[in-house]
């Protein structure tokens, strides 16, 4: 029954408040939201009425004919100003490049573009390091851990900053930097262009 797409999308999203989870999924989910308590209350820590009203904002940008124009124009922009230089230049110079590395690079400047209308430029020839990759990285994997601990365990790691739990709060504090970075950004380019040029979802 459930291997129908019409199934899955009344499982899944249209009627999910309907389905009643039980003990066990509530305690996974309670369990999730903990690990995952850096999120906040986005969509992926979300639930019921909360999670159905960003779903809904969230596909209603994702589909709208502008944003899915300015993906396309970003991802030709990307492809031309960035990855394509880079593969040449690598090819004149008979070098050896990391193409998952590259390919992240391309996938994180364009989700930037896309969401917050800014361009860290981890794509280019001089390839600058990737330290928001490399916390963002750490945090994944302290993610997994925390699945194996105790939640008061690796809690405590995390206030006096040991073990993996070290990387976490270096993770969120290069993200904190880079926020902060990004706001100064937008907001000299509010302040000369004015708002309505601001690019990005949000």
């Amino acid at each position: 029954m459930a291997s129908l797409g019409i199934n899955l999308g009344m499982f899944g999203h249209e009627s999910r408040a309907n389905y009643w989870a039980g003990p066990i999924v509530d305690w996974v989910e309670k369990k999730f939201q903990k690990i995952l308590d850096f999120l906040g209350d986005a969509i992926f820590n979300a639930d019921s009425g909360l999670w159905e009203d960003m779903r809904k904002s969230s596909n209603a940008i994702f589909s709208h004919q502008n944003f899915q124009s300015f993906s396309v124009s970003t991802s030709v922009s990307k492809l031309w100003q960035g990855l394509i230089p880079i593969l040449e230049n690598a090819v004149e110079k008979h070098t050896i490049i990391d193409l998952q590395d590259l390919f992240q690079r391309f996938l994180f400047d364009k989700s930037s573009i896309l969401m917050i209308g800014y361009d860290p430029k981890c794509l280019s020839i001089e390839m600058p390091k990737d330290e928001f990759g490399d916390a963002m990285d750490g945090v994944a994997d302290v993610i997994f851990y925390r699945h194996l601990k105790p939640s008061f365990l690796w809690k405590f790691q995390y206030w006096i900053g040991v073990g993996l739990e070290k990387k976490m709060r270096r993770g969120l504090a290069v993200f904190d930097q880079m926020l902060g970075k990004i706001i100064s950004v937008k907001r000299e380019e509010i302040k000369i262009h004015g708002i309505h040029d601001s690019e990005g979802v949000l």
